[in-house]
């Protein structure tokens, strides 16, 4: 594939003006987490003050994500988006005012963050839904691609610009500059060209749920992959509260913790370019084993490995997340019917989205009782299960891409008609 095929999305008008968004919103938001941290401190507050704002962040995302994918499903997906992007440009905007002027206080941030879990709740669905629209079919994965790795792109740099800047002007320049990247975002949005959303029928939001509902229960192989992504993502979390503390105690802290994270971030740029251009047959059996690497960083760990090993890993580990992540999207795109397909993927969210507060908070106490050695097994198993089990079902196995479907049926199409000499 040539590199101006793998870059043809861009050539499309409503794709180029939905890229454009996504990739200045996504500098705000790679910078934002960094300044948020600070900011707490800032204010005097403590880690217990920290860990409530992200998880008042978290929860009204996983509370009303589903809600975001009715209204993705009823009204225009760009307009659903520009109103969420138009929503966190004000209240970033408002928490910068208050953190330049010094009066901010911790209430202000809490009230920031849950409006911020709110307009991402049904922001994403909506995100989701809207990349069809945007591009021809041939092209979608590529389009997904796209977008994931000027993502990661992103997330290479705007954490140490995030720190400089916090040294040089403080916390609120860089809450400043996601309220303008929300902002600019929302301007490309008014531009995309979408039509307005005609649901087949429209029902009362419990009604709109349970038919996205029976879309995801009559499809196998989405609601076992979404049990699937749930287990995997609990594991996950495990990774991320126990790898820091095994680097700590083991190795060399934070530096070496910083390389392991950066062999991820390198993984993401290549497994972004390689989604680029490899389009499996069987998507799902592609999905599915190339998460069965990351159990390795789990288990290197154990009696730690030398931290270029690990670091090693991360990157196979996420260059197969990231391929999978993009192969996921695409399937899930090509495979949903499009009046549904927010609020199955807003299903597909909530499933990734309500293991990880417990996961993270257990992971310590279940270490505590069982050992940190056993519950880094454990997780890796709960991983291995879970892309294993669902690579056993035929309909995971079988699933093929889209055009590779319709290739086939036009051969066989082809054979049934010839007629005999």
């Amino acid at each position: 594939m040539r590199v101006g095929d793998r870059l043809g999305p861009l050539s499309e008008r409503p794709f180029r003006l939905l890229w454009l968004a996504r990739a200045t919103s996504a500098v705000g938001d790679r910078m934002v987490p960094i300044a948020l941290a600070f900011a707490v401190l800032e204010i005097n507050g403590s880690g217990t003050d920290l860990g409530l704002v992200l998880a008042v962040g978290l929860v009204p995302n996983v509370v009303l994500v589903l809600a975001g994918g009715v209204a993705g499903d009823r009204w225009s997906r760009g307009r659903v988006m520009l109103a969420a992007d138009a929503v966190r440009a004000l209240s970033q905007g408002a928490v910068a005012v208050l953190l330049l002027a010094g009066s901010a206080e911790l209430w202000h941030l809490l009230v920031s963050s849950a409006v911020w879990g709110t307009a991402a709740a049904f922001f994403a669905p909506a995100s989701t839904g809207v990349v069809p629209e945007t591009v021809t079919p041939g092209r979608l994965q590529a389009a997904n691609a796209l977008l994931g790795l000027t993502r990661n792109a992103v997330g290479l740099a705007a954490p140490a610009l995030a720190g400089l800047l916090i040294v040089a002007f403080g916390t609120g320049i860089v809450f400043a500059i996601d309220s303008a990247s929300f902002l600019a975002s929302a301007l490309f949005l008014l531009r995309l060209p979408l039509r307005e959303r005609r649901s087949p029928e429209r029902h009362s939001l419990i009604g709109e749920l349970v038919d996205g509902w029976q879309e995801l229960t009559r499809r196998t192989w989405l609601w076992v992959s979404i049990l699937a992504f749930s287990a995997w993502n609990a594991a996950l979390a495990v990774f991320f509260v126990l790898g820091p503390l095994v680097v700590d105690s083991e190795l060399d802290g934070a530096r070496d913790w910083g390389i392991v994270m950066s062999g991820s971030a390198v993984g993401s740029i290549v497994g972004g370019a390689v989604a680029l251009r490899w389009k499996p047959r069987r998507p799902l059996v592609a999905v599915f084993g190339l998460t069965l690497v990351s159990p390795l960083q789990l288990l290197l760990l154990i009696q730690p490995a030398p931290v270029l090993v690990m670091a090693g890993a991360a990157v196979l580990a996420m260059i197969g997340v990231t391929i999978s992540i993009t192969v996921w999207t695409t399937t899930l795109q090509e495979n949903v019917p499009e009046h549904a397909l927010a609020r199955v993927s807003a299903y597909d969210w909530l499933g990734s989205l309500v293991v990880m507060p417990a996961a993270y908070a257990l992971a310590g106490p279940v270490a505590a009782l069982a050992g940190i050695d056993a519950t880094l097994v454990g997780a890796a198993a709960l991983m291995l299960t879970a892309g294993l089990g669902a690579l056993a079902l035929p309909s995971v196995r079988e699933l093929r891409r889209r055009d590779t479907v319709v290739a086939v049926e036009g051969e066989q199409l082809s054979e049934t008609s010839r007629v005999p000499a």
